[in-house]
């Protein structure tokens, strides 16, 4: 899970089961934090893996990253299964006021997979600004090859930039063969 701050609040947002054990589905939960190490309300589901290309493998939604633009707030995801060429990832946006309504958040995707000469890109990090703060990077961790498996996983870093909304724009998976 990650913990961050948005309007002032603390919240954490992770992955999860409906039940207190589980496999599939992994969904999206979100909670508010009274301090970095405490939950202050119970577990809200905001994502469940619903559409057919978060789970055409499985039934996944992890990963989650906030992604915080000045008033605007996303959770960047993976979904499907991480160790086929059908991962990807989802965007979650924030277009009401309150992060622990569900039916506040808008689900976008998928936002970028893959190209072709790499495959199933997923579980990236939060923003990533360049030391001078013009650029923000997405890393993010891809299979080499296109068949079953995490032991070709490699990672990755492309430059993004933002849509309108503050929403993230990653563009088109760039290959990785190419220099940046």
């Amino acid at each position: 899970g990650a913990p961050f701050e948005y309007n002032g609040q603390l919240y954490f947002v992770w992955s999860g089961w409906p039940g207190d054990v589980g496999d599939f589905p992994q969904n999206t939960y979100i909670a508010s934090m009274s301090d970095p190490l405490t939950l202050s309300s119970p577990r809200v589901l905001i994502s469940e893996p619903d559409q057919p290309w978060e789970r055409s493998v499985a039934a996944i939604n992890e990963g989650q990253e906030p992604f915080v633009h000045g008033d605007s707030l996303s959770i960047v995801y993976s979904a499907d299964a991480s160790w086929t060429s059908a991962y990807k990832l989802g965007v979650l946006h924030l277009t009401g006021d309150d992060p622990l309504d569900p039916e506040a958040w808008t689900k976008i995707g998928p936002v970028f997979e893959q190209n072709g000469t790499t495959y199933g890109p997923g579980h990236n990090s939060m923003p990533v600004t360049s030391p001078d703060g013009s650029e923000y990077w997405l890393i993010y961790h891809a299979k080499t090859v296109p068949s079953d498996g995490w032991g070709d996983r490699a990672i990755f870093a492309q430059e993004f930039t933002w849509n309108e909304d503050g929403t993230p724009n990653f563009g088109t998976l760039i290959p990785r063969e190419t220099a940046q």
